[in-house]
């Protein structure tokens, strides 16, 4: 479940070495893919069958790339370790209609107040649903569920001109304290008592 590595250059690339591109798994010599992205050779992924709780060594010879300007890269090393699923906690959510939903229900993990909501992990359900939401980081978080009925898999805010009220929101009535390493386990009937956004309790590190 780890991303790619990306990188984007400042400007365009004439040439990369892509070959001399080295991946060590801990101390081990590995294979990554490596390939540009886009038509002007400014970003670069690097692909790899990464595993939990291993060292990474990247490593980008000196040299091994020119942009269009004719400088070339100084040696580049990047470190790095991957998490553990020990590393996270993971919310198992019963979630239960008193009347199946016209519309697909999009369920998002969100933190942080409201004028800075954060998205962190978005699903979307049909029905009464056991949904699993997992590798989650350490904090605090609130479940929002909003009814898409233009299925864009966004919320809308309407069109006043043409009589459309904008998406119904629905909200978990409680803070979720995740904490690494725990599982969480939740029923939630939405109603229409869950239409207010919940205060977002943030608890401290001795409170946990």
């Amino acid at each position: 479940y780890f991303n790619d590595i990306n990188i984007q250059f400042e400007t365009p690339l004439k040439y990369a070495h892509l070959e001399s591109f080295v991946l060590y798994e801990d101390s081990m010599q590995a294979k990554p893919r490596v390939a540009f992205t886009d038509s002007i050779h400014r970003k670069l992924k690097i692909s790899y069958n990464w595993q939990q709780a291993h060292k990474y060594s990247l490593i980008i010879p000196q040299e091994a790339c020119e942009d269009i300007f004719g400088l070339q890269n100084d040696s580049i090393i990047f470190n790095f370790q991957t998490t553990s699923d020990d590393d996270y906690g993971n919310i198992k959510m019963n979630i239960q209609f008193e009347e199946q939903p016209q519309y697909p229900i999009l369920i998002n993990l969100v933190k942080g107040e409201a004028e800075k909501e954060k998205v962190i992990q978005k699903h979307t359900i049909f029905s009464d649903t056991v949904l699993n939401i997992n590798h989650i980081s350490e904090g605090d978080y609130l479940i929002k569920a909003i009814v898409d009925e233009n299925n864009n898999g966004k919320w809308n805010t309407g069109n006043y001109g043409e009589k459309i009220l904008p998406e119904a929101v629905f909200f978990f009535q409680k803070t979720l304290s995740v904490k690494t390493g725990w599982d969480i386990e939740e029923n939630w009937n939405p109603s229409s008592e869950d239409r207010k956004r919940p205060v977002l309790i943030v608890k401290k590190k001795e409170d946990k």
